[in-house]
């Protein structure tokens, strides 16, 4: 029970530290909406078969829409998270 006490005012927290940085950067609008704006970028990954046997796999993440290009730079976030990943199998 404290280990879920704990964790839910650590949420919280981070939250309001997260809604105080973007007020700042004069970006308005509900947790919902800043968690749908977020929430639209994915990392995809492609796959390629080789001629010579075997494939290629490259993972990376899509552009990151106006909005949350703002969100990013208001947060001190890379508009482009995570690194490009290939992988040959």
């Amino acid at each position: 029970m404290d280990g879920h006490l704990f964790i839910t005012v650590l949420a919280h927290q981070f939250v309001q530290v997260i809604r105080t940085q973007l007020k700042q950067a004069g970006i308005q609008g509900s947790w919902t909406q800043i968690k749908k704006t977020v929430g639209v970028q994915q990392r995809v990954t492609s796959s390629l078969v080789r001629q010579e046997g075997g494939s290629i796999h490259i993972r990376k993440a899509t552009t990151a829409e106006p909005e949350l290009k703002k969100i990013y730079q208001a947060l001190g976030i890379h508009p482009a998270p995570g690194e490009v990943k290939k992988m040959v199998s």
